[in-house]
This record gives structure tokens, C-alpha cells and sequence, in this order.
């Protein structure tokens, strides 16, 4: 019984240190002006600092069944 351990909600993981990515940030200036249409979602990796940007499939295919 590990009761200290995170539990984790994305399956991202870091591909320098393998550490799941947890921490969320927000898109940049460009990102969101010219590719609003995009579901990009931002994560950063705090023990090698690199960011990822991971699409997001199941937001677009739920904005398509809106219309």
C-alpha cells in the first residue's frame, strides 16, 4: 500500500527522464493567436525543464459532434 504515490490523470510521460508530466502551463502568444483551432495542451517536465506539446484528439472530435 503505497499511500504517498501520485496519482497521475494524463499518460504523458517526459521522453529525456521518463517521469510522468503533471504540470500544465499555458500556450504562448502564437500558439493561441494562429493556432486557436488546435488542441494543443502544454506540459512541463520539472526535473529536466523541457516542454511538451501533446494534441489532444478527444477535444477536437467533441468540438466536431457540437456543430
Amino acid at each position: 500500500m503505497n499511500a504517498y504515490k501520485k496519482n497521475y490523470n494524463n499518460t504523458s510521460v517526459c521522453r529525456r527522464c521518463h517521469q510522468p508530466l503533471d504540470t500544465r502551463i499555458s500556450r504562448g502568444f502564437i500558439l493561441k493567436t494562429l493556432f486557436f483551432w488546435l488542441p494543443v495542451k502544454v506540459y512541463f517536465c520539472q526535473k529536466c525543464l523541457a516542454k511538451r506539446y501533446i494534441l489532444n484528439p478527444k477535444s477536437s472530435t467533441e468540438s466536431l459532434r457540437a456543430l
